[in-house]
């Protein structure tokens, strides 16, 4: 570890924490070695703790659960913050950024319930003498004045130019959680979607910077909740980002995909099949909420089975009923934070007359929109060329396709996958008799009429490929498979 400071204040934290056992060797890198300075001493008296915030929050954004705090979960892992926390301070959480700022010190945040805690840091060695002085505290070993002088000397307040950019971890984790994209969900499940109309333009992402995934991440947000559309800069792949923001990008796709499909979202559905409680069931509801907003009839409805006597003027699909739940509004925070993000970044402070953004909020109904997303070239292109079946397509899944009754999108999906055996059979990745490829791509073909949205094509015909009795072998992963069957349809 190159920086002397903050070797030392490591280990004064663990000589206060755990007088009786050396220092073990740590890694080079100062926010590993915090980590597991704070995680091999958090059983002890005093100590500091680290928080789990690993967990998938999309799942519990998605269908609106409340058993855990998700928002603060999603916003944390794209701020790439670290939280921790101690048993003496209950009610505030301490935010490590992972990040260097551009002195090159790792910042360190607290967080109460609705916004900042008391306690800012402008490096991890002014946090750990802070922490050290709270171990001391908590066995005893230094009393209250010297606490306050000692937190006085080691935190400051960060009000810089950098805290007010999107390069700043907690410029990021604020905007994030605060962006409606819950909310958005929600809305979404009743045939809405928030309309929001920001001025100003999103500043650029300029990848010389430590931050410029984060920074993406936010920015990308931002548009796809005004436009619904998943814009990345050119020559930026979703491949290539930290498991975070990558994973961001693929649920923003989803969503796009629904909108343009008209369908409901892969994730739901998959909840609602095989989701552990509570999340099928809330996943569940939130279908029969999207289908009765878009006029389709609940199928386990025994008022369904009875025989009409009158019928009533058909509903417009989509309209709304007067006992309806109410359209949600957005908080006019989550506007404003919104616009400054689409105005550059910058955030303004809270002595200075605050310029409200020329924005609305409302909701609108959903409609499929006719114009083909923006979206990477290796990504599957769902436009309106591909034809994904009539209107009972999704009730129930169709007889196998029979060679002569191929439609020409049936014809496209078995040329695709006989082009993507050929390839596999090329790259050594599967071994079948030529004679079998023919009747492999049918079945392949056979099986994407069963799919309810382009991923699920893939899906089923990734499949249908591995588990066929055609195929000989397979030393490709699902992966691979699927990927090359993307690029094939998708170039």
């Amino acid at each position: 570890m190159s920086d002397s400071r903050i070797e030392r204040a490591l280990a004064e934290y663990w000589a206060a924490v755990s007088p009786d056992a050396p220092l073990p060797a740590l890694p080079s890198d100062p926010v590993d070695a915090f980590i597991e300075v704070v995680d091999r001493t958090s059983h002890l008296e005093g100590a500091f703790h680290l928080l789990d915030a690993s967990s998938d929050p999309y799942p519990g954004i998605a269908v609106g659960d409340t058993s855990q705090p998700w928002r603060i979960v999603w916003a944390l892992q794209l701020a790439e913050l670290e939280p921790f926390a101690c048993d003496a301070l209950p009610e505030i959480t301490f935010y490590l950024d992972t990040l260097p700022d551009p002195a090159g010190n790792h910042r360190v945040y607290s967080h109460e319930e609705g916004g900042p805690g008391p306690y800012e840091f402008a490096d991890l060695a002014d946090a750990l003498k802070f922490m050290t002085a709270r171990v001391k505290h908590a066995r005893g070993a230094l009393d209250d004045a010297l606490l306050e002088t000692i937190e006085a000397e080691a935190s400051t307040i960060l009000e810089d130019e950098y805290e007010q950019s999107p390069s700043s971890g907690f410029f990021v984790f604020e905007n994030v959680l605060e962006a409606p994209l819950p909310e958005a969900w929600d809305a979404l499940s009743r045939g809405q979607w928030p309309e929001i109309e920001l001025m100003g333009q999103p500043t650029r992402v300029d990848r010389t910077r430590p931050s410029w995934q984060r920074e993406l991440s936010l920015r990308t947000l931002g548009l796809f909740l005004r436009d619904r559309r998943v814009v990345l800069p050119e020559g930026v792949s979703a491949r290539e980002l930290g498991t975070a923001h990558r994973r961001l990008i693929e649920h923003l796709q989803m969503l796009e995909e629904s909108f343009e499909l008209g369908l409901v979202p892969e994730l739901v559905e998959t909840l609602s099949i095989e989701g552990q409680e509570p999340f099928a069931k809330l996943a569940a509801e939130w279908i029969r909420r999207f289908d009765a907003a878009h006029g389709l009839p609940d199928e386990f409805d025994p008022l369904e089975l009875e025989p009409p006597e009158v019928h009533a003027p058909a509903k417009a699909r989509g309209a709304k009923d007067e006992d309806e739940a109410p359209e949600r509004e957005l908080p006019p925070e989550a506007i404003e934070r919104l616009a400054a993000l689409l105005r550059g970044g910058v955030g303004v402070a809270d002595d200075e007359p605050k310029k409200k953004p020329k924005s609305t909020s409302k909701t609108k109904k959903v409609a499929p929109k006719k114009k083909a997303p923006v979206i990477e070239d290796d990504d599957f292109d769902a436009d309106d060329d591909l034809d994904f079946g009539d209107d009972d397509h999704d009730e129930a899944p169709s007889a196998p396709i029979r060679e002569g009754e191929l439609t020409p999108f049936m014809k496209s999906m078995r040329a695709a996958a006989l082009e993507a055996i050929q390839a596999l059979v090329a790259q050594e990745l599967i071994e079948i008799d030529p004679k079998e490829h023919d009747a492999l791509a049918l079945e392949m073909a056979n099986s994407a009429a069963d799919a309810r949205s382009a991923a699920q094509m893939l899906d089923c015909m990734t499949r249908a490929l591995v588990e066929s009795d055609l195929v000989d072998e397979v030393y490709a992963s699902d992966d691979e498979i699927e990927r090359c069957l993307k690029r094939l349809m998708g170039g």
